[in-house]
């Protein structure tokens, strides 16, 4: 991550954007609530992986995959903490994915 000083401008002056002042909030807010859903339904695949292990792994693949890219924007964009949190997510997804292929397809081990 390189320091750019139109960063420093913007946290310093903000700015308007479509009638808003208040963007970066508002985009915060919804970021949180985005990763709250996402939490649930890791929450939920879960409890049916322990039945249907099989089912589950698609599903598994997908948030792998756009977790992956969530830690390249925030590497790019924003600062090292979601960056930090963002990798611990992308590698429990990563080990749940493979821990899902060793299950036999009824689930039972």
């Amino acid at each position: 991550m390189r320091d750019r000083p139109d960063r420093y401008m913007i946290r310093a002056k903000g700015f308007e954007y479509l009638g808003e002042t208040d963007f970066f909030m508002g985009f915060g807010y919804s970021r949180s609530v985005a990763m709250f859903l996402q939490a649930i339904l890791l929450w939920l695949l879960a409890s049916l992986a322990k039945r249907h292990p099989a089912d589950v792994r698609p599903f598994t693949a997908a948030l792998f995959l756009a977790s992956l890219v969530n830690v390249g924007i925030s590497w790019k964009f924003i600062f090292p903490v979601p960056v930090i949190f963002g990798l611990v997510l992308t590698a429990c997804i990563g080990v749940s994915y493979l821990l899902l292929a060793k299950q036999p397809k009824d689930g039972h081990m």
